[in-house]
């Protein structure tokens, strides 16, 4: 007998001889599910807005609908950034409940074209985010 199996089988039986016994008054299964935006979700853990995992993933074949397909599979919100339209349309037929971010573009069309294309898509939300920029002056 190895000493972890013996101090197991020690421990075990000072547990047994204490004759301690669980009991669970009232107890319930917590309920982790979350309304947001007027969708209910099974948990408030939601995805972050990623972008251009292609990018960072090359050998991974279409990484952004596999992220959102995960999503989608845990039924809870998920966030996409900068992305394409061929991509984005990709993305919400994974149909996951999708808020998406367009990012402030110079060309404001670009940004309106994107935001309604969203709306158009059926994301649950639309956003414009400021953590990215186009020059090394911040603009």
């Amino acid at each position: 007998m190895s000493y972890t199996t013996n101090a197991r089988e020690m421990t075990r039986a000072y547990f047994d001889s204490l004759m301690l016994e669980e009991r669970l008054v009232d107890a319930v299964v917590p309920d982790l599910s979350t309304t947001l935006f007027g969708e209910t979700f099974s948990t408030p853990i939601t995805t972050t807005a990623l972008s251009h995992l292609k990018k960072f993933n090359p050998g991974f074949e279409k990484p952004m609908e596999a992220y959102a397909g995960g999503a989608a599979m845990a039924n809870t919100m998920h966030w996409i950034g900068m992305c394409e339209s061929e991509e984005f349309r990709n993305v919400m037929a994974c149909g996951a409940k999708t808020v998406r971010f367009v990012k402030p573009y110079a060309d404001k069309d670009k940004i309106f074209f994107q935001l309604k294309e969203a709306e158009a898509a059926g994301a649950i939300a639309v956003g414009i985010d400021i953590d990215h920029t186009f020059d090394g002056k911040g603009n």
